[in-house]
């Protein structure tokens, strides 16, 4: 069963999660239910992917949310109330 959301603004949010995985780990193949750990990533990798995100979002989350939300899908499901808000204040 997927954890993704059908809503539109949770479908754009989606695919902005993606889109940093996609950029901090430099591979285009990366989808919703990539784990950011097993696919490459580490520690000082992301720190940086956390700091893109509050850069884009504002909201700082830990490497322990990473830890335990470690897909763009997961961390969608665990903070994306905190994250939508913070992008629909932006606009």
């Amino acid at each position: 069963m997927s954890t993704r959301s059908t809503n539109t603004g949770d479908s754009r949010l989606l695919d902005q999660l993606v889109a940093l995985w996609r950029e901090t780990l430099a591979d285009p193949e990366i989808g919703p239910d990539d784990n950011f750990f097993t696919v490459g990533g580490h520690s000082l990798l992301a720190l940086r992917l956390l700091g893109r995100l509050h850069e884009l979002t504002g909201v700082e989350l830990t490497l322990v949310d990473l830890l335990e939300a470690p897909t763009p899908a997961e961390l969608l499901v665990a903070h994306g109330t905190a994250l939508s808000a913070s992008a629909e204040t932006e606009n």
